[in-house]
């Protein structure tokens, strides 16, 4: 096993370890990502994380629904505005990340992904349980009317945001806002 500071990494140590460089193999696509390129970077044998992960596209999935949750953790101020801003801006910033450029390219090219779908239907989920949690206790504040169909608003922003951030390049705050606000004022969500 690689040393680090002259001690065996074991342990959570050596999970962290092999999953920030199946993050950064991933950064060449998956059609190279491999387990033995993984061993060999972080200094294992490939039984190692073979024991943990039995595919590469468990590896995969690890790998990037551990950077996803991590993004997108969010303390929520308790302002639906405040909290939408920052939910799209971590959306943006993770939607900048190579590994996950790779990943809706191939959401958006053909059903050749289907190795890939459920790697990307459950990064999909994670993100929306954050999303649909914003909005879901925004309701409960009565900032958005009793009775919103929580899903549909979430599908629609993030339908929005992915065209303006991944399609069309606009990435800035102000289109952000600008954005939130347009979807908000069409689900009647109150100023605060």
């Amino acid at each position: 096993m690689k040393r680090r500071n002259g001690k065996q990494v074991r342990g959570e140590a050596l999970v962290e370890r092999v999953l920030e460089v199946a993050l950064a193999e991933l950064e060449r696509g998956f059609e190279r990502f491999s387990i033995e390129a993984v061993a060999a970077r972080v200094g294992v044998n490939k039984t190692t994380i073979y024991r943990r992960w039995e595919t590469r596209e468990a590896l995969a999935l690890a790998a990037l629904q551990r950077t996803t949750l991590h993004q997108l953790d969010i303390v929520e101020k308790g302002n639906l505005r405040a909290d939408l801003t920052t939910f799209l801006e971590k959306t943006r910033d993770l939607f900048c990340m190579p590994q996950i450029q790779w990943l809706l390219r191939l959401w958006f090219s053909t059903a050749s992904a289907v190795e890939y779908r459920e790697i990307i239907g459950t990064l999909r989920e994670d993100q929306a349980d954050v999303g649909r949690r914003i909005l879901t206790h925004a309701v409960e504040r009565g900032e958005l009317p009793k009775g919103t169909d929580v899903p549909m608003l979430y599908e629609l922003l993030l339908g929005a945001a992915v065209h303006l951030i991944f399609r069309l390049q606009k990435r800035d705050a102000k289109t952000l806002a600008t954005l939130r606000d347009f979807v908000l004022a069409g689900a009647g969500a109150k100023r605060r």
